[in-house]
This record gives structure tokens, sequence and C-alpha cells, in this order.
């Protein structure tokens, strides 16, 4: 049952990367987050149906994120911080800090 689960998640996700990759015409789609770490069978049944629904272009690139690098985490916080620190000033009364 976990791996018709799957299939069906990998098929899912292919419709929609489909509609995107049909609209934007990318090369390359990175799976990032939980999808990354699903493994190689779910990204090849994910590339699968994106090859047999992309009308425009040739093969379209699908790779799995490094899940350990903490990609995801990492660029949630630095906009948190791009948030904050350009509200704030220096201690000069000068311009805004930047990230």
């Amino acid at each position: 049952a976990p791996a018709a689960a799957l299939a069906r998640a990998a098929r899912g996700l292919g419709i929609a990367l489909a509609a995107a990759v049909n609209l934007l015409d990318v090369p390359a789609v990175v799976l990032g987050g939980v999808f990354a770490g699903l493994g190689e069978p779910f990204r090849a049944a994910t590339a699968a149906e994106l090859a047999a629904r992309v009308v425009h272009r040739g093969d379209v690139t699908v790779r799995r994120a490094d899940p350990g690098s903490g990609g995801a985490l990492r660029a949630a916080a630095a906009s948190v911080v791009r948030e904050v620190l350009p509200a704030r000033q220096s201690s000069s009364g000068g311009e805004a800090l930047r990230t």
C-alpha cells in the first residue's frame, strides 16, 4: 500500500508540474523538501509522468535536492531576516542595514 500511495503521489505531482513546465518552458525541476526525501523511485515516477505530459519541450531534467542541506530552512530564515533588518536603522542614523 505505501508503494501504491507513492506512485499516486508521483503521478499527481507529475501532472501538476507538467502544467507549470508547459506554461513556463523550464528545462529542469528540482524536488525539494519532503519530495526530495521520498527517494529515487518517486523521482523517476514523477519524471515519467512529466515526460508523458510535456508537449513542447524535449527532456525535462528532474532531480532531487540534497535533503540534508537544509536549503529550505535557510531560505525561510533569510526571508525573515530581509524583512526585519531593512526596517532597522544603523546606530549612526545612516542607511538601513542590508542583507
